[in-house]
């Protein structure tokens, strides 16, 4: 996800909304419920580079997944 013109503290406050939705929310499949996570990795666009950018968050979303996954790592 893209956030335009969000700075740390509010991206942080979309990031965090939607892991609590989702974590909140079970998923229902063939009339089960099916509980889910999430795990986000955020980085500002500091980097000039696109592939720089998103190979950050990707690097974030692995270290939310160590760390014990449905959290937002920055």
């Amino acid at each position: 996800m893209l956030l335009h013109a969000a700075d740390h503290a509010q991206a942080l406050i979309v990031a965090e909304r939607l892991r609590r939705k989702l974590h909140q929310t079970p998923a229902i499949w063939q009339s089960k419920q099916i509980k889910m996570t999430v795990s986000i990795g955020m980085t500002l666009e500091a980097a000039v580079d696109r592939q720089v950018l998103f190979a950050r968050a990707d690097a974030l979303v692995y270290r939310a997944k160590k760390e014990g996954r449905d959290r937002v790592c920055y």
